[in-house]
């Protein structure tokens, strides 16, 4: 906050959801599920701070890979195969998998060892180059085409895919992060059939008019100058700012109840102001949960 200039910034009160995904209260939350308003609170995700478990560098160092990539092979000198790497499980992931890993004409589609054993790796060696098992974050920018699938939930890949400056071709979204609420169809990504019917038909479209893909690209590179760290602290603040507008006052003990079985919810809930209050909410059923 200092950096920014920020030095009296106000006291706000606020908790962030952990687990990736989202809870429909009012918690910081890494995503939030599509089409759902009025929504929740979207805090950036950890992939842009860092992301150790996948050997991924930290954000900032991420970043400047990724610009030099950009400055030493443009769009036009990439590869032009679709690129996935990924887990299995989730159902858009393994119908990928089975139509399109054989697929070496138009597609490079692998599926990596499962996410404990690279982990598990990590930890017996912290000097383990994982990228023997994985492709780095950085690597999938050194590709035309990206695939984004999303993980159980959202996928924070995604963030880093953005600032790519290639062409993502992703399925229909359950959920967004702050990179896919920036992001407009046929602008700045392609959305295919959920069972990938017609994956290669747009594939063969972007192959036939290179401009129309090289346009996407654009718009997605330019992202770059948004998506920083800087970016991410102004967001941050501006929303904690917000925030605090409608969480005002200080924390008052619930009527005849010790602090010590008030659950947490009672903090972040009983402070809401307009509409959307849930003090009156919580009182009223507060004897439901005595005992």
């Amino acid at each position: 906050m200092a950096r920014l200039g920020r030095k009296n910034f106000p006291d706000v009160e606020f908790g962030i959801n952990p687990w990736d995904g989202p809870r429909s209260d009012a918690w910081f939350n890494y995503c939030q599920l599509r089409g759902v308003t009025p929504s929740n609170w979207l805090w950036p995700d950890y992939s842009t701070m860092g992301w150790p478990e996948i050997g991924a560098a930290p954000y900032q160092v991420l970043h400047q890979r990724i610009e030099e990539i950009a400055r030493e092979m443009p769009f036009s000198t990439r590869p032009n195969k679709m690129f996935w790497r990924g887990g299995g499980g989730p159902h858009a992931r393994e119908v990928l998998i089975t139509k399109f890993s054989d697929r070496n004409d138009i597609a490079d589609i692998k599926k990596i060892p499962p996410f404990g054993g690279l982990w598990n790796a990590l930890q017996r060696d912290p000097d383990f180059n994982i990228s023997t098992l994985i492709s780095k974050m950085e690597d999938f920018c050194k590709h035309k085409y990206i695939i984004y699938t999303e993980g159980n939930v959202y996928s924070f890949r995604l963030t880093t895919h953005f600032i790519c400056g290639n062409v993502i071709i992703a399925h229909p979204m359950r959920f967004d992060g702050m990179a896919s609420l920036m992001m407009e169809e046929n602008k700045n990504w392609i959305i295919a059939d959920p069972e990938w019917n017609d994956l290669e038909s747009i594939y063969r479209r972007l192959e036939a008019n290179p401009a129309e893909a090289e346009a996407i690209a654009n718009n997605n590179a330019a992202t770059r100058e948004i998506l920083t760290e800087e970016g991410f602290d102004c967001y941050i603040l501006e929303s904690l700012k917000c925030y605090k507008d409608v969480m005002p006052g200080p924390l008052v003990r619930p009527p005849g109840r010790s602090w010590r079985y008030t659950p947490l919810e009672f903090y972040i809930m009983s402070k809401m102001k307009g509409p959307g209050n849930f003090n009156s909410y919580v009182l009223s059923n507060m004897h439901q949960h005595q005992g």
